[in-house]
């Protein structure tokens, strides 16, 4: 079982690229006494999520060479004990070093399913599971032949292997095909690699959810189920408008985790945190993608009051408190208050020089907590996907009026400019 250890034995736990919500591990895991020692995957680090790493939470940071075995074995002469993944970019490397240290995590023969957006589809697809229709390539007249083929417009063109939206882009004809194919081959995308094919999918329409869950042996606890909604930008591209917590029992909700039940199942991710993004359709939910990790951007703050806990705290406490995990995990989580987060969209482009509206943000009724925000002397540039976002704000109450309220209020601000901006 993960996390099971003899009695008084020191815990050293790697995390794998602890970046974005990630970089919560090891404040979790220090109160349960457990130190952290960090992995690097890539040299050099994703540039998005540099900000986010603090060398100083580990005692050491072992930079992954291209050899597993060279990893694995800087890691044992470590001591270390238990092994976590913190990001997207780090998700292969994990599943490469838990076998080859013997320690909890997903079978490697899966890996690629579950980074690869288009083998993700097709090894549902080979499992009974409801897919997506599309196609891969590097060759431009492939994809309009594809979505000539198909007959239905919209298509969506992606990264393969990106997140947080980057590059998705809706296209309505051929001639946004050629646009956003040609914006996307060849560039780096988010995470560092190289979009050497471009995934074009069919438009799935429906009510778009979140869910988030943590597996230990094969045994997922839903966490947090989130409604999204977006937004279309004037280029195609669809941005984060706002989520909302759900209670975590309901007609929606039971047909959402019995199908990411069966995702999970079928990709193989069986130990850690997972971060299911998927539509609700009239024919039953469709996954649009998954994250063997935790979802990016969390507010231990806003779920710690409105379920007792986040999306990070429950992997710690999975692997470090067995007890209280199997406790929390025999029944669904409860929401006691309203939450909701609201992604901030910028029309703006410039450098920052005042913040008065995002003060006045953190003096509305329901304001938790605010994720990723800009300060003052930082560029800002028109919203396109989450990674440009200017920020999340969390919100949170006990009254469902208030937290409306104050999300009508934060738009408000933004249609009025929300920052000050350099002459």
């Amino acid at each position: 079982m993960p996390g099971e250890r003899q009695p008084g034995e020191t815990r050293l736990c790697a995390i794998v690229d602890a970046y974005s919500s990630g970089s919560l591990l090891p404040g979790m895991l220090a109160g349960y006494g457990v130190d952290c020692v960090h992995v690097q995957s890539t040299q050099p680090m994703p540039a998005v999520y540099a900000p986010s790493f603090r060398p100083g939470d580990f005692r050491a940071n072992v930079v992954h060479s291209g050899s597993v075995d060279d990893t694995a074995a800087a890691l044992r002469a470590l001591g270390v004990t238990d092994l976590l993944v913190g990001a997207e970019c780090g998700v292969l490397l994990f599943d490469r070093l838990a076998a080859a240290l013997d320690l909890p995590g997903n079978d490697p023969a899966l890996s690629r399913a579950r980074r690869d957006k288009y083998e993700m589809q097709e090894t549902l697809r080979r499992a009974g599971l409801d897919a997506i229709a599309q196609v891969r390539s590097g060759d431009l007249q492939r994809i309009l032949d594809w979505a000539r083929a198909a007959g239905r417009w919209p298509v969506v063109l992606k990264p393969l292997d990106s997140a947080g939206s980057d590059g998705v882009t809706f296209c309505d004809d051929e001639q946004e095909v050629r646009r956003a194919f040609g914006a996307l081959i060849g560039v780096t995308n988010r995470l560092g690699s190289r979009n050497d094919e471009v995934l074009a999918q069919a438009y799935v329409k429906g009510q778009e959810y979140v869910v988030n869950a943590v597996s230990r042996d094969g045994r997922p606890y839903f966490s947090e189920i989130w409604q999204i909604n977006k937004t279309l930008m004037p280029g195609g591209n669809l941005v984060y408008d706002h989520g909302i917590l759900l209670d975590a029992r309901g007609p929606v909700q039971d047909t959402l985790t019995g199908y990411v039940g069966r995702v999970l199942d079928a990709l193989g991710i069986r130990n850690g945190a997972s971060h299911s993004e998927l539509m609700l359709t009239d024919r039953g939910p469709v996954l649009i993608e998954i994250g063997a990790r935790l979802a990016g951007s969390i507010s231990h703050r806003t779920t710690g009051r409105a379920v007792g806990c986040s999306h990070a705290s429950l992997l710690a406490e999975a692997w470090f408190d067995e007890d209280r995990f199997r406790v929390r995990s025999a029944a669904p989580y409860l929401r006691r208050e309203h939450a909701r987060f609201v992604s901030l969209i910028s029309r703006q482009s410039g450098t920052i020089a005042g913040l008065k509206r995002l003060h006045d943000v953190f003096e509305l009724p329901s304001f938790s907590q605010a994720v990723n925000c800009p300060k003052a002397g930082d560029a800002i540039r028109p919203t396109e996907d989450l990674f440009t976002s200017p920020g999340l704000i969390y919100l949170v109450d006990p009254d469902p009026g208030v937290v409306e309220a104050d999300h009508r209020r934060i738009r408000q601000w933004e249609a009025e400019g929300f920052f000050e901006l350099a002459p």
